[in-house]
Order: C-alpha cells, then sequence, then structure tokens
C-alpha cells in the first residue's frame, strides 16, 4: 500500500524509484503478491516513459516478466492489462491499445484505462479516436489528481489535427500552462 501510495504521489523520479524499493520490499517477503508485482511493473512503465530509466531494454523486459506472470494467474485483472499497455505504449502502440482494450472489457469504469487509451490512439496517429476515452475518463473521475494528463492529450490530439484554437483552449482550460511557466 505504501508502494502505491508513493506512487500515486506527485510524479518525479525519486517518488517512483521509492516506490519501486517499497513494492521490491513487499515482492522479498512475498514474491507472488500480485498487487506488488503490477506496482513494480507500473514503476518501470513510468520511469521509461519519463525517460528516467537507466536501461529500457532491461526495465521493458523485466516489466513484461511481471506483467506476464500477473496475467498467468489473474487473467482478469484490469490493472496488469493496463500496465502491461503502459509497458508496450512507446514503441508498440497497437499492442498497447489492446491491453487497454482488454481493460475496459474487464472493468467498462476505469478511467486511467480510458486516459491511457486514448495516449495510445494519439501515439498510433488516430488522435480523431483520442476525444471519446480521454472524455470520458474525466467524466468518471472529474477530480482525478492526473486529470491535467488526459488535458494534455486532448490539447496533443487537437494538435495532430491542426486544430490549434482547440488546443491553446484546453491547454488554457486544463491549468496546463501552470505546470510550463
Amino acid at each position: 500500500m505504501r508502494g502505491w501510495a508513493k506512487l500515486y504521489g506527485p510524479q518525479s523520479k525519486i517518488q517512483n524509484s521509492q516506490a519501486k524499493d517499497l513494492f521490491d520490499s513487499a515482492l522479498r517477503l512475498d514474491p507472488d503478491n500480485v498487487e506488488a508485482l503490477i506496482g513494480k511493473a507500473r514503476c518501470l512503465a513510468v520511469g521509461m516513459n519519463n525517460r528516467w530509466s537507466a536501461s529500457v531494454v532491461e526495465d521493458k523486459k523485466q516489466a513484461i516478466n511481471l506483467i506476464d506472470r500477473v496475467l498467468s494467474k489473474s487473467p482478469a485483472s484490469a490493472s496488469a492489462h493496463t500496465t502491461k499497455g503502459s509497458i508496450l505504449l512507446f514503441g508498440r502502440p497497437e499492442e498497447a491499445l489492446a491491453e487497454y482494450d482488454a481493460a475496459l472489457e474487464i472493468d467498462p469504469n476505469n478511467p486511467a484505462a480510458y486516459a491511457a487509451k486514448a495516449i495510445a490512439l494519439v501515439v498510433s496517429g488516430r488522435a480523431r479516436e483520442a476525444f471519446s476515452p480521454v472524455q470520458l475518463a474525466l467524466r468518471l473521475s472529474p477530480r482525478d489528481p492526473f486529470a491535467f494528463q488526459g488535458r494534455f492529450w486532448l490539447c496533443h490530439a487537437h494538435l495532430h489535427l491542426h486544430q490549434y484554437g482547440e488546443a491553446i483552449e484546453e491547454w488554457s482550460y486544463g491549468g496546463i500552462w501552470v505546470m510550463t511557466v
């Protein structure tokens, strides 16, 4: 639980590393703890996706192994599918989309999976399709502390479609400009 609290706190390389250490501690006590396996894999994905990883190849391999262990035990884990999608997102976005769809099949009220699906759609060149899932994520969890990321990807989708006015409006509405000052 402490690992998840760190992971869901303010994102930084240090926070992510501390969360990973907490998941490692849990796995030393119980190597088959599904939540700790998912948490460690998610930390690895966050590190890769934020370019904090010292070795993307090794971290990706380790994260996939962790998630595949979880999915072999708990194939109906929406969190595991969402995490696997995050691992695959940059480099294999179509495979990531399949994982997000699997997560949403299991849990159709999962705002994180909808938001992640939107990101994968933008990354895979399907920006026009990204609006619906990210807007649904924002409706499902309107006070989500990570809502700014959904707003960022809405802005990004508008940019891909050359909708510059809408992108600026989204950027301002989402409060993202505060983060860039």
